[in-house]
Formats: structure tokens, C-alpha cells, sequence
């Protein structure tokens, strides 16, 4: 992994909240890849909340660790977000929607350049993994398949927002 020095040309970031923070001349701005799960099954999307910020719902998924490849990542990150076991398939060559933010972890104080890779698993028959209500999830957030229909009435990640209209999952 390679980190740099911040320029002057660098843009604020925004944290998990949407505020923006500058980094200062002293701080280092660290690569990372992400893969996250847009998983849509019988009129519902998946969604969590992180257990640490669950103000607000999110799609599944996070970043890439050392030694994993794009499947490996997205099947953890689900199931640690979840509890759900889904046996993705994903390779860079087809994703769905990708972008790059200026991101700022505060929880850890990092500066991030965030390449984030969203994927629509169309192979997978995700009615065995449908379930009702709110469920803890491993990692102790909480999950949920919630109704199309609700989705533009609930608070979602900022981040992601862009992702659902773009795949015209919501206006």
C-alpha cells in the first residue's frame, strides 16, 4: 500500500455523516478498495446498520483486506454485516457501479482515497435469504431487508445514495 503526503490540491473528505473534513498539511491520505452488495429480492433491499454508526442505513460491504480478492471480501463483509452466508461471485471486470471518494474514517482519524466497487448479483436466487424484521448481525449492527417502497421514507448513507439512483433503485 502506498500512502502520500496531503497537497494543496487536496479536497475535503466526508466522513459516514456527510460532514467534510480538510486534511492538514501533516496528514497522510491512505489507497483503499471497497466492495459492497446490492442485493434486491422480492420488493426488498438489503440494508444494515453498522454498530457503530447506525443513525443511518447502508448497503453491505467495506474494505478489501490484505490478501483478499473482490469475492472473498464482499462474501466476509456481508456476513459480518448481516449473518448471511451468500455465495458471491464478483470480479472487477464486472461491477455494476464504481466510484471514488475523498473519505474520512474518524472513527480511526484516516484520510482515505476510496475506490468503492457495487455489485447487483444477478446469478444468485436470494429468496433463501430473505427474512423478516431486524436481525443482530455478527458484528453487532443490525440488518434488514427493507421494501422498495420505503426506501426514499428512511435515512440512507449519503454515499450510497448515489448508487441506488444511478441502478434506478430509487428516484
Amino acid at each position: 500500500m502506498s500512502i502520500r503526503p496531503v497537497s494543496v490540491s487536496d479536497q475535503q473528505h466526508v466522513d459516514f455523516k456527510g460532514d467534510m473534513t480538510c486534511p492538514s498539511k501533516d496528514s497522510i491520505i491512505k489507497p483503499r478498495t471497497g466492495v459492497f452488495a446490492v442485493c434486491i429480492c422480492q420488493g426488498a433491499l438489503l440494508l444494515i446498520k453498522e454498530k457503530d454508526h447506525n443513525q443511518r442505513w447502508e448497503l453491505p460491504g467495506g474494505g478489501i483486506d490484505p490478501g483478499e480478492d473482490f469475492t472473498a471480501a464482499l462474501c466476509r463483509e456481508v456476513y459480518e454485516e448481516s449473518g448471511l452466508d451468500i455465495p458471491f461471485s464478483v470480479t472487477a471486470d464486472h461491477v455494476d457501479y464504481h466510484q471514488k471518494i475523498n473519505f474520512y474514517a474518524r472513527d480511526v482519524g484516516e484520510f482515505w482515497d476510496y475506490d468503492q466497487y457495487y455489485f447487483r448479483p444477478t446469478d444468485i436466487d436470494l429468496k433463501d435469504y430473505v427474512f423478516d424484521g431486524l436481525k443482530t448481525s455478527p458484528d453487532g449492527g443490525k440488518s434488514q431487508w427493507l421494501s422498495l417502497s420505503e426506501i426514499d421514507r428512511i435515512q440512507i448513507k449519503h454515499t450510497n445514495l448515489a448508487v441506488l439512483k444511478t441502478l434506478q433503485i430509487i428516484k
